[in-house]
C-alpha cells in the first residue's frame, strides 16, 4: 500500500463557481471522491474521479452513510 493524502474540501456557499483554486487542483488529482449532499453536483465536472464518486448523504434527518464506512474509505 502506498501513502496517500486526504483533502477535505468545503462546499462553501454551495455555488459550483466558488471553489478555490486549491480545491479544484485537489479534485483534479483525486482517485475517488466522497461527496455529501451539500455539495452541488456540478462541481464534479472538475474531478478526475467523476466516475468514482461515492455519495455519502449527510443531510439532517435523512438516511446517510455510517461514519465508520466513510472513515474506512478515507484510510484505505
Amino acid at each position: 500500500m502506498s501513502d496517500g493524502k486526504v483533502f477535505l474540501i468545503s462546499a462553501g456557499p454551495r455555488d459550483p463557481e466558488s471553489p478555490t483554486l486549491k480545491a479544484l487542483c485537489c479534485l483534479g488529482l483525486a482517485d475517488f471522491s466522497l461527496r455529501d449532499d451539500l455539495v452541488d453536483r456540478q462541481i464534479l465536472q472538475f474531478s478526475s474521479a467523476a466516475p468514482h464518486v461515492i455519495a455519502v448523504g449527510k443531510r439532517g434527518d435523512c438516511k446517510s452513510t455510517p461514519p465508520a464506512f466513510i472513515e474506512r474509505r478515507r484510510i484505505a
